[in-house]
């Protein structure tokens, strides 16, 4: 199966039912995306809060209090993830 899966605080639970398309964009932070508190994704995804954002050697992030998605920008700025991000952070993100 191509299904993605993600924990959602109690389950683990799909991402569409495997038949979707789903983009992976991979970033590794700048100085400037830690000032601007955003990176500009590939797409906008079709349904920004099934978003998933891990952050390479920390846990997966949750969306609203971490980091939000407004057209093609995934956003932590104001965010719980303004304060934690550095420079060279590699960030992995899925959607759909």
């Amino acid at each position: 199966s191509h299904t993605i899966r993600f924990y959602n605080g109690t389950i683990w639970a799909d991402i569409g039912g495997g038949s979707g398309t789903y983009t992976v964009n991979e970033f590794t932070l700048t100085p400037t995306d830690i000032s601007n508190g955003f990176v500009t994704l590939t797409s906008v995804p079709t349904t920004p809060t099934n978003t998933i954002l891990t952050v390479i050697g920390g846990p997966m992030q949750s969306y609203g209090p971490d980091f939000t998605v407004t057209g093609n920008q995934l956003s932590w700025s104001g965010l719980f993830l303004a304060g934690v991000l550095v420079s060279n952070d590699i960030l992995v993100i899925q959607f759909n």
